[in-house]
C-alpha cells in the first residue's frame, strides 16, 4: 500500500514537473555554441530509451552530427538538452519511463537570436549522475548511479521460523524507507552573494558592454544593492543575478570578438536580470566582480588575479571553529544533511533568526536553495555547524547576543572560512541539539537542561546498564550528545529516552527469543549474537516502533543486557555482563600497575605553573609526581600514558588567554553663578545762615542746616559721579567697580548754593559658567585591581611641641577599579574614583589652602561596551537679600528710592561615568573553548 501510494504521489509530481518544464523552457534559454542562422535543416528521427543493468542510455540518432549543449536543473532533478538548429521529427513525447533513473522525458521548441533551438528535458530520480557524449555522429546520454529501482522501495518481508512445539507466528512486516545516497556534484555553484535581495533598490539596466580595459561594464540607473555570482560548468560561464533589477528589452544579446569573453547575454526575469558570459573556448577564466558607483564591473585576466591576491592577503583567516576538538567519549556525527535537505546542492542563507521558546532555543536559518549540514564540534561550552555548498551574505556575517533571553544560548555567530559557513553557538552549560526541518526552514534547536534526557547507564539505573550508540544512519534527525556505550543492560529506568530506529510492528504468541532477535537483525541490518544463558519465549504485541525500543524492552524483560561493537550486538544476562566488566576494571587496574612510567613536559602560557600543579596532582595514580620549572614556567609530569594524557588535557583546559578589560572613567563637573544687584544714593544739604545771606530772621533757631549724614569712603571720592562729600541720606549702593556693573550720578543745585541734591543709581548682573571634564582610562587583566592617579602634594605647616614642621597633602585624580567577567559576557566592576584638589581662595591661619574633595565608591554590572553612570551630586544655592529703610522701603514704587535689593543663584553638578570594554574578548573566548 505504501509503495503504491509513492508511486502514485510520484507520478503526479513528474507530471506537474512536465507542464512547468514546458513553461520554463519557452521563458530563458541557457548558452549555447554558435550555429549558422536560418531554418533548422538538421533533424532527430528517432530517440531510444535503452536501460542497460545500472545505467539508462538515451540516444537521439541525427541526420548529422548536432551542436548541443547539456545542463542539469534541480527541484525537481533534471536533464536538459538543447540543440541548435536541430529539429524533432515525430518522436513520441512526453514519455514515461519510469526505470528507477528516469522518470519521464518531454520536448520544448524556441527561437534564440533568429535560430531554433529543440529542447529535450530529462526527467531524473535523485541521485543520478549522467555522461553527455557524441557516438557516430549521434547524441548518447548516459544516465547511472540509480537511487534503486520502484521495486526495492517496497517493504521487506521477514520471515521467522517457527519454533518448536508451538504455531507459526504472524509478523507484521516492517515499513522500510529506501536509504538516500548523497547527490552528484552540482554543475554550478554560487561563489559570492552580496547584499540583501529583499531590501535592495531597485534600478534599471541600461547598457551592457566592455571598456577600452577589457572590463565588462553593467551600467544602471543607480548602486546595485545586491548581487549573486555563479560559476557554470561543461562549458564555464559566468553568471551574475542582479536583483530588484529590469531592463528596457526582454533580452540582449552581444558578441565579442576578442578577448576571454566570447559572448555576453542578459535576460530579465520577474525579480532579477540575469548577466551570462560566456568564456571563449569554454575555458576558466580569472575574474572578480565590483561594485561601480552606477551597477557592476567585472574585471578579467590577470587584473582579476592581483585584486584577488591582493584581498587575500589583507584578511585575517577564522580558525577557531576549525581548531576545536570533541571532547574524549563524546562523539561528534560524520557529514549529515539536514532532515529534509538534500546534500550536495547549492544555496545562499538568507536570514539567521534566534527564538526562545519555553523549554528549547531554536536558531532559525532561513536558506535559499539546498546546503549541505553538518555538526563539526559541540562540548559544554560551544557548538559549531557547518552548511557546506552554501553561501553567506556579508551583511549576515555577525554575532547575535542572545544572553537577555536567559536561556543556555548566550550567542550566535556565523562567518565564511574556507570556502563554507559557519555558524558557532556559545553555551552556559552543556545541552543536547539537533536539526530539525519546519516551514521551509533548517533549525537548529537547543533543549533546556529540564527537558534533556538522561543519558543511557547513568547512576540510578540497575547495576551494570549502559547505553547503546547507533550509527548516523539509523536516526531519523540528529543529536551530538548521543549515549556512548561502555558496558551493557537493556533494562533500567531512563528518563524520556529516545528511540530513533526505524519503527517496526511484531505480532507473537510464545515465540523463541532467538527468533524474535533474528527478525530484529533482520531489519536493523545488524549482526546479533547470543550467549548459551538466553533462552525462554516472549509473548509481544508492538506497532509502529523503533526496533531498538523493542529489543530494549525485551531485552529488560527477559533481564537481559547487550554490548554493541561496531555492527555487531551480543546479547548475555545481565550477571554475565557485569563479571565482564567488573574483570575488565580489574584487568586495567591490574595493566596500570605494570605500565611503564613516562615523563612529559607541559608548557604553561597563560597561567602560573605552580597555581596548577595542585590540580595536576589530584588526577595523578600513587606511582606519578609533578614538578615545576619555575624558568620556563613548565610542568614535568610523570606518570603513565594514561594519567600523563589527562593531566595535560586539564592544563590545556585551565591555561586559558586571561581577558583584559579597559575601564574609562568620566569626571564631569560643570558649576553656574549668577548674580544680580540693584542700589541707590542720594542725599543733599540745605542752609538757612548767615554765612549764605539767608538767616531764618528768628532769634532762636537763626541758622538751620539739614545735610545727609550716611557718607562713606566711596561717597567722599572724587570719581564718585558727583561732588564731594555727596551728604548721602540713602546710602545702599551695588558693588559696582573696575570691570563690574554700572553707575550714574545727578547733583542739582540752588543758584546760591544754599541746597543742593546728589542722586547716584547703581547696578550690577553677573553670569559665569565652568566644565571640567577629567577622564582616567586605565586596563588589567580579569580580577586584577588596577590603580591610576594624576595630581599635586601640596605642603602644609603643621606647628607642634618640636615646631613647625611641613606635611604633604595629596590633591590628585585617582581611579581605582577590580574588574570581574562574567560567564554571560558582562562586567562586574569594583570601583573607587577620587579628585581632589586645592582652593586658594579659602586658607587657613597661615595661608595654606583648604581640600577640596569629590570621592565615589561602588560596585556595579555593565555590560561590555556600555556605559553606565555609578554616581552624581547636584547643588544649588540661592538667595535674595534686600536692605532698605525701615517702613519707606515697603511703600510700592516709591520704595525703591528707599533700597538696595541682590540675588545670587549658584549650581554645581557633578557625574561620574564608567564605560569597561574586553580587550581581548575573542582570542579569550576561543581559548576557553
Amino acid at each position: 500500500m505504501h509503495y503504491y501510494h509513492a508511486r502514485r504521489r510520484s507520478m503526479a509530481s513528474w507530471t506537474r514537473m512536465a507542464g512547468c518544464l514546458l513553461c520554463a523552457a519557452l521563458i530563458g534559454a541557457p548558452a549555447v555554441p554558435a550555429a549558422s542562422a536560418g531554418p533548422p535543416q538538421n533533424t532527430v528521427n528517432r530517440l531510444e530509451v535503452k536501460p542497460a543493468g545500472q545505467s539508462t542510455r538515451i540516444t537521439l540518432y541525427t541526420r548529422r552530427t548536432p551542436t548541443f549543449t547539456v545542463f542539469k536543473l534541480a527541484n525537481p532533478d533534471r536533464l536538459v538538452v538543447d540543440l541548435m538548429g536541430v529539429e524533432f521529427a515525430k518522436l513520441d513525447l512526453p514519455r514515461t519511463i519510469e526505470d528507477g533513473r528516469v522518470s519521464r522525458i518531454a520536448s520544448a521548441h524556441f527561437q534564440q537570436a533568429g535560430r531554433a533551438v529543440s529542447r529535450l528535458i530529462i526527467g531524473m530520480e535523485p541521485g543520478v549522475k549522467f555522461d553527455a557524449r557524441v557516438e557516430r555522429g549521434n547524441v548518447v546520454v548516459v544516465l547511472s548511479g540509480s537511487s534503486g529501482d520502484g521495486d526495492k522501495t517496497r517493504p521487506s518481508q521477514a520471515s521467522v521460523p517457527a519454533p518448536e512445539k508451538t504455531p507459526r507466528p504472524e509478523t507484521v512486516p516492517p515499513t522500510v524507507a529506501r536509504p538516500e545516497k548523497p547527490a552528484p556534484p552540482a554543475d554550478h555553484r554560487v561563489v559570492e552573494s552580496r547584499g540583501n535581495p529583499t531590501r535592495a533598490r531597485p534600478v534599471v539596466i541600461r547598457h551592457i558592454g566592455v571598456d577600452g580595459q577589457g572590463r565588462v561594464v553593467v551600467d544602471a540607473s543607480g548602486p546595485v544593492d545586491a548581487y549573486q555570482v555563479l560559476e557554470v560548468f561543461k562549458p564555464f560561464r559566468l553568471v551574475v543575478d542582479i536583483f530588484k533589477a529590469s531592463m528596457p528589452r526582454a533580452a540582449m544579446e552581444r558578441r565579442l570578438a576578442g578577448g576571454a569573453i566570447e559572448r555576453i547575454r542578459a535576460a530579465r526575469h520577474p525579480d532579477k536580470v540575469r548577466v551570462v558570459m560566456d568564456c571563449r573556448n569554454g575555458q576558466r577564466v580569472a575574474y572578480r566582480v565590483a561594485r561601480r558607483s552606477r551597477g557592476l564591473g567585472v574585471i578579467l585576466g590577470k587584473a582579476a588575479e592581483l585584486l584577488a591576491s591582493k584581498t587575500v592577503a589583507g584578511k585575517k583567516a577564522v580558525t577557531a571553529a576549525d581548531s576545536t576538538s570533541s571532547p574524549k567519549g563524546e562523539k561528534v556525527a560524520a557529514t549529515m544533511p539536514a532532515a529534509g535537505v538534500e546534500p550536495g546542492r547549492t544555496g545562499v542563507v538568507r536570514d539567521i533568526d534566534f527564538r526562545q521558546e519555553k523549554k528549547q532555543a531554536r536558531v532559525v536559518i532561513d536558506l535559499d536553495g539546498e546546503a549541505r549540514a553538518r555538526l563539526v564540534h559541540s562540548d559544554a561550552r560551544s557548538a559549531v555547524l557547518e552548511l557546506e555548498n552554501c553561501q553567506l551574505p556579508m551583511f549576515l556575517e555577525r554575532t547575535l547576543d542572545t544572553s537577555a533571553f536567559g536561556g543556555a544560548v548566550r550567542s550566535v555567530s556565523a562567518y565564511r572560512a574556507n570556502g563554507k559557513v559557519k555558524l558557532v553557538v556559545a553555551t552556559s552549560k552543556a545541552v543536547n541539539n539537533r536539526l530539525e526541518r519546519r516551514q521551509g526552514k533548517l533549525q537548529w534547536v537547543f533543549d533546556s537542561p529540564a527537558s534533556q534526557d538522561s543519558p543511557l547507564g547513568a547512576s540510578g539505573g540497575q547495576a551494570g546498564e549502559v547505553a547503546v550508540r547507533y550509527q548516523p544512519d539509523e536516526v531519523a534527525g540528529y543529536s551530538v550528545r548521543r549515549p556512548e556505550l561502555s558496558a551493557a543492560a537493556g533494562s533500567g529506568p531512563r528518563k524520556r529516552s529516545k528511540f530513533r530506529g526505524k519503527r517496526i510492528s511484531l505480532d507473537f504468541k510464545d515465540a523463541d527469543i532467538h527468533n524474535i532477535l533474528r527478525l530484529i537483525a533482520d531489519v536493523a541490518k545488524l549482526n546479533i549474537i547470543t550467549s548459551d544463558d538466553v533462552k525462554g519465549s516472549v509473548t509481544i504485541t508492538m506497532r509502529n516502533v523503533p526496533w531498538d525500543q523493542a529489543l530494549d524492552i525485551i531485552l529488560k524483560t527477559k533481564k537481559l543486557g547487550q554490548v554493541r561493537q561496531g555492527n555487531i550486538i551480543r546479547v548475555a544476562t545481565l550477571k554475565e555482563l557485569a563479571e565482564e566488566q567488573k574483570l575488565a576494571r580489574e584487568a586495567a587496574a591490574a595493566k596500570r600497575e605494570v605500565d611503564p612510567l613516562r615523563v612529559r613536559l607541559i608548557p604553561v602560557n597563560f597561567a602560573v605553573a605552580a597555581d596548577i600543579e595542585k590540580q595536576v596532582k589530584d588526577i595523578l595514580s600513587e606511582r606519578g609526581s609533578v614538578s615545576i620549572d619555575t624558568r620556563t614556567n613548565v610542568l614535568i609530569v610523570k606518570d603513565v600514558l594514561e594519567n600523563l594524557v589527562k593531566a595535560e588535557g586539564l592544563v590545556r583546559s585551565l591555561d586559558t588567554e586571561t581577558p583584559q578589560v579597559l575601564i574609562e572613567a568620566r569626571i564631569v563637573e560643570a558649576n553656574t553663578q549668577f548674580v544680580r544687584e540693584v542700589g541707590i544714593q542720594w542725599g543733599g544739604d540745605l542752609g538757612f545762615t548767615q554765612a549764605n545771606g539767608n538767616p531764618t530772621g528768628l532769634p532762636f533757631p537763626n541758622n538751620v542746616s539739614v545735610v545727609g549724614g550716611a557718607d562713606d569712603s566711596q561717597t567722599t571720592n572724587p570719581l564718585a559721579g558727583i561732588v564731594s562729600p555727596g551728604h548721602y541720606a540713602i546710602n545702599l549702593p551695588a558693588a559696582v567697580g573696575a570691570g563690574s556693573g554700572g553707575a550714574l550720578g545727578f547733583m542739582l543745585g540752588s543758584a546760591s548754593g544754599n541746597a543742593h541734591l546728589n542722586l547716584r543709581l547703581s547696578a550690577l548682573e553677573n553670569q559665569g559658567a565652568v566644565k571640567i571634564i577629567s577622564a582616567p582610562k586605565i586596563t588589567t587583566l580579569d580580577n586584577q585591581k588596577a590603580k591610576i592617579g594624576q595630581g599635586v602634594s601640596i605642603p602644609i605647616s603643621v606647628v607642634s611641641a618640636a615646631g613647625v614642621n611641613t606635611q604633604f597633602v595629596e590633591a590628585k585624580l585617582e581611579l581605582e577599579v577590580s574588574p570581574h567577567i562574567t560567564q554571560q559576557g558582562s562586567i562586574l566592576l569594583s570601583i573607587k574614583v577620587r579628585k581632589n584638589e586645592p582652593d586658594f581662595s579659602r586658607t587657613g591661619a597661615r595661608g595654606d589652602p583648604t581640600i577640596l574633595k569629590k570621592e565615589a565608591e561602588t560596585q556595579v554590572l555593565v555590560r561590555d561596551g556600555d556605559t553606565t553612570v555609578i554616581g552624581g551630586i547636584y547643588t544649588r544655592k540661592t538667595s535674595e537679600t534686600v536692605s532698605g529703610i525701615p517702613v519707606l522701603s515697603q511703600i510700592p514704587v516709591l520704595g525703591w528710592f528707599f533700597r538696595n535689593t541682590k540675588k545670587n543663584d549658584d549650581r554645581t553638578e557633578l557625574l561620574i561615568f564608567i564605560t569597561p570594554r574586553i580587550v581581548n574578548r575573542m582570542q579569550a573566548t576561543v581559548s576557553q573553548r
